[in-house]
């Protein structure tokens, strides 16, 4: 293998009982081989590869040396704690199949105590508590109850309910509750698992780990298991799945990687504007790539990414009938039912709504306030889309849904930020006015005036391009690269 020179420090680099190793590396920067690498060069040395999902680790032991053994998460706890619920596993739980366990007649008290609890099982916490409740509960039981102090008693109310499923759950006290994943993997962290029989834990992508894990792998009671650690905090953009950035926090031996193979430096460039103003970023990305020879984008077949599914629904109906439209993952990842629901509640069909959550609001008025209250950005798009189509979008949606060809055949392929993250084309196009406005007034946005991760989502998307990449220039993206070009020419 060829390497740079950061991959060749990271190579030659001893390993030693109990240090922490941390590998800041940016988008493309190969991560996944240089730990390859790493684990090539100290063969003598046991080392456990954990990975998020079953892909990556069946990629992963396809590329490893026989000295890494190459496991989920999941897959690491499922011997001693995941075998004694086998015959329970769910993927999913749903409110209603709460409500009729427990005989709930409350929608919102059942997803709320579903998010509570699973929000406890991503937790490094040994107890559910009050912290792990969501943050708009609060704002529906005030507004529903009117009193605060009713409030107070309902969220009380919802952690007895989460305990008690949390113990049904796993020890089987109620028929109608299957076990979740995480809630074995949750028993197994509370177990206090020794690790010990590894010399070297490796955890790539380690921006999305959530607490629960960083407490399996870093409070180990045995002090002499190594840790290395890659992955890009920039690339953090789950933070709604629990993902925690811990990574600037770790005190051990650094390094980073900064050259990417992905792109050219054009696409660093202006990765690197993303990174400099809003994370204040001091490295600076280099592409590597050769693309004097690239194609031009007109006519090529790209990727859409954008920011919401909304979006996707908006461009993919101006485009079925002249082009082959795709959507990375299948198009039932894209909540175009959801779209079908707002709309039937709008015009106040609510027999026809299947998604529970949607079907529980009493107007599309309430649905766009709760929107607006929480920053949803989801239902907030959802909303503008059926405000602006109406009466056409049952159709819309049936065309889009029989028009959708398989990715492979797909002239335009649609994705999100988020599920293109990890992914990585030749042509993207990036539907820039979907995420939100980072200049305003003719000037850059303060950084502190939107969550980090919507930076990130702006440099994931940014980043998956290999040769082209394209945007509407008069967005707010167009602006901002104006601008931070200015504002470099008069430094």
């Amino acid at each position: 293998m060829n390497q740079t020179e950061e991959q060749e420090a990271i190579v030659r680099h001893c390993i030693k009982r109990g240090e922490l190793v941390k590998i800041n590396a940016f988008a493309g920067t190969g991560k996944t081989s240089t730990l390859e690498m790493v684990a090539r060069a100290n063969k003598h040395i046991r080392f456990l590869y954990l990975a998020f999902n079953k892909p990556v680790q069946k990629e992963a032991e396809e590329r490893f040396p026989k000295n890494v053994t190459c496991k989920t998460n999941h897959g690491l706890a499922f011997r001693g704690f995941g075998s004694q619920v086998k015959g329970r596993l769910v993927s999913s739980l749903k409110a209603k199949t709460v409500m009729d366990a427990y005989h709930m007649k409350d929608y919102w008290y059942a997803n709320y105590t579903i998010q509570t609890f699973q929000n406890y099982l991503i937790s490094a916490d040994l107890k559910i508590q009050k912290d792990h409740i969501p943050h708009e509960v609060e704002f529906y039981y005030k507004r529903e109850l009117k009193s605060e102090s009713e409030a107070a008693k309902m969220i009380n109310k919802i952690i007895e309910s989460a305990d008690q499923l949390l113990h049904d759950m796993y020890y089987g006290g109620n028929p109608a509750i299957g076990c979740l994943h995480d809630c074995y993997l949750k028993f197994y962290a509370l177990s206090e698992p020794d690790l010990s029989y590894y010399d070297v834990v490796l955890l790539d992508e380690a921006q999305d780990t959530n607490p629960v894990m960083k407490g399996i792998i870093f409070n180990q009671k045995n002090k002499n298991v190594t840790k290395i650690v890659c992955g890009d905090s920039h690339q953090q953009i789950y933070t709604w799945r629990g993902a925690v950035d811990f990574l600037k926090k770790l005190e051990g031996v650094q390094y980073n990687l900064t050259c990417s193979f992905r792109f050219d430096n054009d696409i660093a460039r202006l990765a690197n504007m993303i990174l400099a103003i809003f994370k204040n970023e001091s490295l600076k990305l280099k592409g590597m790539r050769d693309n004097s020879n690239k194609e031009d984008f007109n006519g090529s077949k790209y990727t859409y990414i954008s920011r919401t599914n909304a979006e996707i629904f908006k461009t993919a109906a101006s485009l079925y009938q002249h082009k082959a439209i795709g959507f990375l993952g299948g198009i039932h990842g894209y909540r175009f039912q959801d779209i079908l629901d707002v709309y039937n509640l709008k015009q106040g069909r609510s027999e026809n709504i299947i998604n529970p959550f949607i079907r529980n609001f009493e107007s599309f008025v309430h649905l766009e306030g709760y929107a607006d209250s929480v920053k949803d950005f989801q239902i907030l798009s959802t909303c503008s889309v059926v405000k602006n189509y109406d009466n056409a979008i049952p159709s819309l949606v049936e065309k889009i849904r029989t028009a959708a060809v398989p990715e492979t055949d797909a002239e335009i392929l649609f994705t999100t930020a988020h599920k293109a993250k990890g992914s990585q084309w030749d042509n993207v196009y990036m539907a820039a006015d979907d995420f939100p406005e980072i200049v305003k007034n003719g000037k850059i946005i303060n950084p502190d005036s939107l969550p980090a991760e919507e930076f990130n989502l702006y440099y994931v998307a940014v980043t998956r391009a290999k040769k082209n990449l394209r945007f509407p220039a008069n967005s707010s993206f167009g602006q901002f690269i104006k601008l931070a070009e200015k504002e470099k020419e008069c430094k």
